[in-house]
């Protein structure tokens, strides 16, 4: 197959669409078939993409024997306990529901960043927590739950944000610190910055910056079942057990076919994808060996930008 035509012809149908897109590239085991970039390859917010780095970080977490899935969240972090939520509901929270988002809180609150440029952030995060005397998890834990976890998916930025908090507790570093020294720097990944709040906490569901050709590395990382360059990053049960269907999702366009732990499924081999809002995906075809990486800002045109892909990258690279 001739990658680059076809990542030429993809290009070619974005830009008729008029749609913003940062670069793609096309891995086929292991190594670099077809790259494209709309602008130069710097760091930028990868959004919820950021979510699969903290499924990760909680993988080794309990590879390390510090974490187990069936963890209450009030067993890690007592001084919640007292919450009105906690009866009932809350102290049967653990950390397989917030990783499967299914907390049963259905909060559709976004506690992390909301700006791409981290220049401005200090400033509008000062703002915001300054006004806040509550901790950060003590805010999420206090949302209602509106059903038992467990019962349903409802996609939950908050969720992601106690999984990262879970981590911090058990390893006693924050996630940024504790991936930097197993992933990032073994990937050859410089030091991201993370956006944390003013307490010092890596936000677990958005604000890693990194360029499109180091947020494919997990992507290609998990393809290669943890092993980079002859050393074992991450278990591969635990990639099997993360990138598998653990809760079924609501259709919304036909890429929705269930979610892992912060990770999405494929409707194609099996497949899994790291996901950010704005259209930042690492699509891994594990049988086929490929890895696709998308940098893009498409905002509502999702939708569309994913037709283009399925019908341009998708549909060729899986005939």
């Amino acid at each position: 197959m001739n990658y680059e035509r076809l990542l030429e012809g993809c290009a070619q149908e974005i830009d008729a669409a008029g749609l913003e897109v940062l670069g793609i590239e096309i891995y086929r085991d292991g190594e670099l078939r077809a790259r494209h970039r709309w602008q130069e390859d710097t760091p930028v917010n990868i959004w919820s993409h950021t979510k699969c780095f903290t499924s990760a970080a909680v993988g080794l977490a309990v590879a390390d024997g510090l974490l187990s899935l069936e963890d209450r969240i009030v067993d890690w972090f007592p001084e919640f306990a007292e919450l009105p939520s906690a009866e009932g509901r809350l102290s049967r929270l653990t950390l397989r529901h917030v990783l499967t988002m299914s907390s049963g809180q259905q909060s559709k609150l976004l506690f992390g960043p909301l700006r791409d440029d981290p220049a401005c952030q200090l400033s509008e995060l000062r703002e915001c927590e300054g006004k806040r005397t509550k901790d950060l998890l003590e805010r999420i834990l206090e949302e209602p739950f509106v059903e038992e976890p467990g019962t349903s998916f409802s996609y939950a930025n908050s969720d992601a944000d106690i999984a990262a908090r879970c981590v911090e507790q058990a390893v006693g570093l924050t996630v940024k610190n504790y991936l930097y020294d197993r992933l990032f720097r073994p990937l050859d990944i410089e030091e991201p910055f993370w956006q944390s709040d003013l307490r010092g906490h890596t936000y677990g569901d958005a604000g890693l910056f990194l360029r499109t050709s180091d947020m494919v590395k997990l992507g290609l990382l998990y393809c290669q079942e943890g092993d980079w360059k002859g050393n074992t990053l991450l278990d591969a049960s635990w990639i099997h057990e993360s990138t598998g269907k653990q809760i079924d999702t609501p259709v919304r366009d036909p890429w929705d076919c269930g979610y892992g732990y912060l990770i999405w499924k494929f409707p194609v081999d099996d497949g899994y994808r790291f996901a950010g809002a704005g259209g930042q995906n690492s699509i891994v075809l594990p049988h086929r060996g490929l890895v696709i990486g998308i940098n893009a800002r498409v905002g509502a045109r999702l939708p569309e930008f994913k037709q283009v892909l399925t019908k341009t990258l998708i549909e060729p690279l899986s005939a």
